[in-house]
Order: structure tokens, then C-alpha cells, then sequence
């Protein structure tokens, strides 16, 4: 059998004066696709320079902020100062009693000084006297301790039962280390007691210390300001008189 064969011409749109001649089979839109995610993926790349740029610039002011603090601690860690070598002999003031100095180190735990990690407590172990263990209150937070530390009473009669908490009865706003409210606070902190009996107290960043528990505070008392090196605030407190 025999069969013929033709050629079928595929009629093409007849493009317009000035416009170009379209291939066929392949949409227009194709060509506008691409320069359409061309322009999205330079605004994507802008945009994620910017947002490093930015994140450059935050990182070297946080470090310069907070990280002179931890250069300074470090520098006063590596002295060579002469308490390293001896103990001091006891207080060289001038009193009619013994000035006393109370330390709290927030969150140390004991195996610390078995580490070699604190020279300057571990020296004050060797020159001086330390209890074997102790037992915190509880809840073991910061400033139910601390409180109870200073007026001699459990959290429940002191009232700070937690570093943050909520309690209806007293107030409509809850309890933070930023509370001011007195109404929070009960007992008699030993501040209290030293005014009272006409001696000077002074505290640097104890918890607590900032409110007038029962109507008092320190004589002398430094606002927490978390920016302050170690170093520093060791200095500052040695200048209390």
C-alpha cells in the first residue's frame, strides 16, 4: 500500500512590530520567571549581608561591654599578690569589736575548693577555720537563702519562699529579684539590728539589702549592677570604713 507523505507547516503567532519572535513550545512568562527570582535572590542576598553586617556590629559591642569585665577578672586572678604566700595576721584596725565581713558566693558548690579553682577561699581555709558541710534552707534558691541568712529565719516566716513566685493574698504582682515592695518582707535583717544598736552596716549587692524591710536598710548600700567586675566590687568593698 502506498501512503503519501506531507509536510504540515505549524503556523506561528505573527509577533507585533518590535517584538520578538517566540519559540515554539516555550511560554513567554518563562524569560519573566527568571528575572523575577533573579531580582528576589539579589534582595535575599542584600538582606542576609545587612542582617551579618548587624550581627557584627552587636557581637563587638557585646564584647566590648561584657567581655572587659571577665579581662579584668582574669587579671586579678593572676597577680602574684602577697596573700598567696602568707596568712595575714588578724584584723590590724583599730576597733572595739571585730569588724564583720559575710561572704556569699551565689551558686558555689563544695567540690569547688577540692579543684584548686579558688585560691583565694582555699587560702582562707588554710589561715582561718571552715565547717565541714552545711545544710541550705529550702527551696536551695537564691533568695530564700540569702534572707535567711540575714534575719536567722526559715523562708515561711521570712516571706521569700522563692526567687520568683506569686502570692494573691499579698500582692497583685508577682515576687522577682527586682521586687521593691516591702509588703514581701518579714523578720529583722541583721543590718536592722547593728542601726539599732548604733553601729554601721553596709552591703554590696546582697539580696534583699535594696528594700526597708520593716521601715530600715544598710547605712551604706550599693544598687546590683551586674556590669561590675568581680575585681571590682573586691576593691570597692575593701574601702568601706
Amino acid at each position: 500500500m502506498a501512503t503519501e507523505s506531507r509536510m504540515v507547516d505549524i503556523p506561528l503567532c505573527s509577533p507585533t512590530a518590535g517584538a520578538k519572535a517566540e519559540l515554539p513550545g516555550v511560554p513567554r512568562l518563562r524569560f519573566r520567571d527568571f528575572k523575577f527570582q533573579q531580582r528576589h535572590i539579589c534582595v535575599a542576598i542584600s538582606i542576609a549581608a545587612g542582617l551579618l553586617f548587624i550581627g557584627v556590629i552587636v557581637g563587638l559591642v557585646l564584647t566590648r561591654t561584657f567581655g572587659r569585665k571577665y579581662v579584668e577578672d582574669a587579671a586579678f586572678l593572676n597577680q602574684d599578690i602577697h596573700w598567696q604566700h602568707t596568712c595575714e595576721p588578724k584584723c590590724s584596725g583599730k576597733f572595739d569589736v571585730p569588724p564583720l565581713l559575710l561572704i556569699s558566693l551565689d551558686g558555689f558548690r563544695v567540690e569547688y575548693l577540692t579543684r584548686q579553682l579558688t585560691p583565694a577561699i582555699s587560702k582562707i581555709l588554710q589561715c582561718g577555720s571552715n565547717a565541714t558541710y552545711m545544710y541550705p534552707t529550702f527551696p536551695s534558691k537564691t533568695f530564700p537563702n540569702h534572707l535567711a541568712i540575714v534575719t536567722g529565719l526559715y523562708p515561711e516566716s521570712h516571706g521569700i519562699v522563692g526567687s520568683h513566685f506569686m502570692d494573691f493574698n499579698i500582692s497583685q504582682e508577682p515576687f522577682t529579684p527586682r521586687t521593691r515592695n516591702p509588703v514581701w518582707f518579714n523578720g529583722e535583717p541583721i543590718w536592722n539590728t547593728a542601726k539599732k544598736h548604733g553601729k554601721k552596716s553596709a552591703t554590696f549587692f546582697w539580696p534583699g539589702s535594696e528594700v526597708y524591710i520593716n521601715g530600715g536598710r544598710p547605712t551604706f548600700i550599693v544598687n546590683y549592677n551586674s556590669s561590675i567586675a568581680f575585681s571590682k566590687r573586691v576593691d570597692q568593698v575593701k574601702t568601706v570604713k
